[in-house]
């Protein structure tokens, strides 16, 4: 039952007679002191009236909100607890209420509570602060025996001899089993190969095996099993499981991940080069930063949406989504926990508190789905190796196309068929300062370009660095913006989408003339996506921006 002072004086008329008041009043105090404070009843309507403005639903200052029992016990971003369960003259909230210091004090503005407020806070927090689906004794450092928090200890194996022996020796005496006889060297060598390769081994490996005389045959198969790629390929799947990696991407469209074998096969190594577990953890959750990017491809390897939302706050909810992903793989793989729980309310089997789970998120909050250029892409040497070579495709393909004209070959003038993944557009040496992409049709919808590259003689892409502009951009998509269609990053991704269903045009001011021969252009070059290709265009080149000239177009 909730009794307050003021409940009960309420219904008290005394005219007169100050000694019965204070009778009365004396005894008033002595029924409530002895009496439960409601949270609900009580204590709500306090912070309601005095403090919901700052530390309610709708606004928390110093990340603190009172109108949840959970995120009361959360506290701010201080990390002060606002009171401390049964003793109310420790805890910060009754120093702030009571103005404790002059300088610091709640609410800062408008009427400070009442005696009768204060006292029942005070008596709500003695009592034990109780609250609905809470318990406020709890510690806010959960003590906790979960296996995967105790240190690693080395048993000590029964017995004598080796430690594998001993222990499976105890096991099989604990339930009076004896071991098996020694298997026939057939069966020795197909059970190997099936454990450590998932494969039986060949007639010819079997024979030779059978037929070696030397004392350590066995020991020196081993080592050849563990030695062949088979064993990385084998063991790494279980992995590839714990980790939740797939080729494709899930949801309604699930395209395939063209490059996710990248990480796939630095498992692969990983346990063919019996990589310590320690690295091997680091460099899956900071590859970025010890120079072993591919290993960050743990981090996507879950589902993703690639559609998106042009609806903020579903869009919000999918990042979300991503971000438990990642918290969820890293406390199931590495941690030996179930994180998912405490994305809503502190766990209530696993001693993750909610807290603690959006500080791990935070973590993760920089890391998005994309394709990133590997190291070698990155550095400058690779990268003119890379230059290098496309000037020597581009020579060989234009020596080809005069080789078939001379040859009078059918068919030898006409151009490739546009495709979705790389297009090459050449065209006589022409000086230009704009390059103009016009298109008239597409296969479906408004029509998309991953990459514009312009080159020269030197086989140099000139576009990064040129002022893009457009006949207008397809709203709502971060991923589709006007700035990616030169910015040197292929894939849908990092890519302009026109807001013209079958047309629009996209066009590239250079800083100062430029005289180019060939222009590069795909849809996905990544060839994940095929719809919104440009099937009917003209490419155009100007110096004025007013007169312009045909360079290349779809016929």
């Amino acid at each position: 039952m909730s009794v307050s002072l003021l409940h009960r004086t309420e219904a008290v008329v005394v005219t007169g007679r100050p000694e019965i008041w204070r009778l009365v009043a004396a005894l008033m105090m002595i029924v409530t002191a002895k009496a439960d404070v409601s949270f609900t009843e009580d204590i709500q309507p306090i912070f309601r009236s005095h403090c919901y403005a700052c530390h309610g639903p709708e606004k928390q200052k110093s990340g603190l909100r009172l109108d949840l029992p959970a995120r009361i016990l959360q506290g701010g971003d201080s990390g002060e607890p606002v009171f401390v369960a049964g003793e109310s003259g420790k805890s910060h909230l009754i120093q702030l209420v009571t103005w404790a210091d002059p300088d610091e004090g709640m609410p800062p503005k408008g009427e400070r509570l009442t005696t009768e407020e204060v006292r029942l806070l005070r008596l709500w927090i003695d009592e034990g602060a109780g609250m609905p689906g809470v318990d406020a004794s709890a510690p806010a450092v959960i003590e906790t025996d979960h296996w995967s928090f105790q240190p690693v200890r080395r048993p000590q194996p029964p017995g004598s001899g080796k430690a594998i022996d001993a222990f499976v020796g105890a096991k099989l005496e604990e339930h009076s089993l004896s071991p098996s006889p020694e298997a026939d060297r057939r069966t020795l060598i197909r059970r190997l190969y099936l454990v450590a390769h998932g494969l039986p081994p060949t007639p010819e490996e079997v024979e030779a095996f059978i037929g070696d005389a030397r004392s350590d045959a066995y020991e020196r198969l081993v080592d050849r099993v563990l030695k062949s790629p088979r064993y990385g390929e084998r063991w790494a799947r279980h992995w590839l499981d714990v980790v939740r990696y797939a080729d494709t991407n899930g949801f309604e469209t699930n395209r395939e991940r063209k490059t996710a074998y990248h990480y796939r096969d630095y498992v692969i190594r990983a346990f063919n080069e019996d990589k310590p577990y320690d690295q091997f953890i680091v460099e899956q959750i900071a590859g970025d930063a010890v120079g072993a990017d591919v290993a960050t491809g743990f981090l996507v390897a879950g589902p993703y949406d690639i559609v998106k939302s042009p609806d903020p706050n579903l869009t919000l909810m999918q990042r979300q989504d991503e971000l438990a992903d990642m918290v969820n793989t890293t406390g199931t793989a590495f941690l030996g926990l179930t994180m998912g729980c405490a994305r809503c309310h502190n766990h209530k089997f696993d001693p993750v508190l909610q807290k603690d789970y959006y500080a791990m998120q935070a973590v993760f909050a920089g890391v998005n789905h994309g394709e990133r250029a590997m190291a070698a892409e990155r550095d400058p040497e690779a990268g003119q190796m890379i230059a290098g070579l496309e000037r020597k495709q581009a020579e060989i393909e234009k020596e080809l196309r005069r080789l078939r004209e001379l040859a009078g070959a059918p068919g030898a003038s006409l151009r490739e068929p546009v495709n979705f993944e790389r297009n090459d557009e050449v065209f006589p040496l022409t000086e230009v300062r704009f390059v103009k992409f016009t298109i008239e049709a597409t296969s479906s919808g408004e029509p998309c370009i991953d990459e514009l590259e312009v080159y020269g003689k030197d086989g140099v892409n000139v576009a990064p660095g040129a002022t893009p502009t457009a006949s207008g951009t397809l709203p709502g998509y971060a991923i589709h913006q006007l700035e990616h269609v030169n910015d040197g990053r292929v894939g849908n991704g990092r890519s302009w989408i026109s807001n013209t269903s079958g047309g629009g045009w996209v066009q590239l001011e250079f800083d100062q003339p430029r005289s180019i021969e060939r222009i590069v252009w795909g849809r996905d070059r990544l060839k994940q996506f095929r719809d919104r290709l440009a099937t009917r265009y003209v490419i155009e080149g100007s110096l004025d921006g007013q007169s312009w000239k045909s360079l290349a177009d779809s016929q």
